[in-house]
């Protein structure tokens, strides 16, 4: 009876989803995608849960705009990702000191989206997936309780992935690779993403976006990246995957066009270098990145005055450091302490006070710090995020925030599963050849 109710729904299903087709085919086919996923999600939800995280990483702008606000699909995916890794899992409760941080922040969220929603719905949308998405993100994923090295190898590939489209576009033009739905929001506008270059002497020239919403966006996470792989590398447990990856990252750097991405990508290499770690490593990887550099350079010349210490003092920062000082002698202490009560997208540590004030902010950075305490792996690429946000708008857009969050499910909760006061996935740990051999590991030591 219930295996002929099943197959009765999904004829119906099917029926709805086909005529559908006929009107939209665009509906049409996503419907009977998340058919597919649901139906799969429930027969294997961690295979599911590394499809979904490897397809963020990859088309994470993939969506539909819809008043104005260009919806990513794989915003809601990412969570159900995280969600569907701790099914049939012991969870971790967090303690009552961060569950009264996180709510309070998440409240103060709440009560902002709601005076931005006077306003129109994609603002107060924005605002909400922006601020609430990421905390809500890394809650869940440090609930798990278990190592797994698969989903965080699946959010890699998706951006290596997204890095090999990256050079197809640099090949075959922006506009000319562009699929809508995919590489970006159907019904958007991609020559709108802020990645052409004027030189002011009459050339123009492309930041590569790849698929993300713009270039220093791209550059942004992939900075995040090259600090996750250059950290193991240095730490003598980098596998052929991180080699990849850090070569991968670089090369999304030096095409994103962003000073930003290079700044913050510089920061984790000096933190890197000043750790402990192989030394021939840490000097390869210094000419690695040398070498890629001069040969993207070679390609597009005009990235070389984009990125020169010249450029960026003649620009004031792209123009960052006129627009700080214009808006913040109109805040009064009342905008500082608990934002303004208009929405105004502002550029950097500004644009954040902006929106959720000192008090936010206060409330941000503790619940950030409870939730990946004990987590070492984490600390370097959050400083790496860090530095995105206090100068670029990068915080406010997906994926920046949110991959590494979800990235906090593959680690285990340190409290937990710790030998000799390490954490699992340390320098000391070899990464795990398959998942066969990691649970074998975790269920010995538990």
């Amino acid at each position: 009876m219930k295996q002929g109710t099943l197959l009765a729904c999904g004829a119906i299903a099917t029926l709805a989803i086909t005529c559908l087709a006929v009107v939209s085919p665009v509906i049409g086919v996503a419907l009977l995608s998340v058919l597919v996923f649901v139906v799969w999600a429930i027969r294997k939800p961690h295979a599911a849960a590394c499809t979904m995280a490897f397809l963020t990483a990859a088309f994470p702008k993939a969506g539909v705009k819809v008043a104005d606000f260009p919806f990513p699909v794989f915003l809601l995916g990412l969570i159900l990702a995280v969600l569907l890794m701790g099914v049939g899992q012991r969870k971790h409760q967090h303690s009552a000191p961060v569950t009264v941080v996180v709510g309070l922040y998440l409240l103060l969220v709440a009560s902002r989206t709601l005076v931005f929603f006077t306003e129109n719905l994609a603002t107060a949308a924005a605002f909400a997936a922006w601020a609430a998405g990421p905390i809500v993100l890394l809650y869940i994923a440090t609930r798990r309780t278990r190592a797994d090295l698969s989903f965080r190898r699946a959010i890699e590939r998706g951006f290596i992935l997204a890095v090999a489209f990256g050079i197809v576009q640099l090949v075959g033009g922006i506009e000319a690779t562009a699929i809508p739905g995919l590489t970006h929001a159907l019904g958007d506008d991609i020559t709108l993403k802020n990645n052409v270059i004027n030189t002011g002497v009459g050339d123009e020239y492309s930041k590569i976006p790849s698929t993300y919403q713009n270039g220093n966006i791209f550059g942004l996470v992939a900075a995040t990246f090259f600090a996750m792989a250059l950290a193991r590398l240095a730490a003598r447990n980098a596998s052929r995957n991180d080699y990849v990856l850090l070569v991968a990252s670089v090369v999304a750097i030096a095409l994103s066009g962003s000073r930003t991405a290079i700044i913050a990508a510089a920061f984790a290499f000096v933190v890197v270098l000043l750790r402990g770690g192989n030394v021939g490593k840490k000097i390869a990887a210094l000419a690695m990145i040398v070498l890629i550099g001069v040969i993207v350079l070679q390609v597009q010349p005009g990235l070389a005055q984009r990125y020169s210490i010249a450029d960026l003092t003649a620009t004031g920062g792209a123009g960052r450091s006129d627009m700080w000082r214009s808006y913040s002698a109109l805040m009064s202490p009342s905008d500082y302490i608990f934002g303004l009560p208009d929405f105004l997208i502002v550029e950097g540590w500004l644009g954040i006070l902006m929106q959720i004030g000192v008090v936010g902010v206060g409330l941000l950075i503790a619940a950030v710090l409870l939730l990946s305490r004990g987590r070492r792996d984490l600390l370097l690429p959050l400083g790496v995020l860090l530095i995105g946000a206090v100068v670029d708008s990068s915080y406010r857009l997906f994926p920046t925030w949110f991959l590494l969050a979800a990235m906090a499910a593959a680690y285990p909760f340190p409290e937990k599963f710790t030998v000799s006061k390490q954490p699992l996935l340390s320098s000391k740990f070899p990464p795990f050849a398959n998942n066969q051999m990691q649970t074998h590991f975790l269920k010995n030591i538990s």
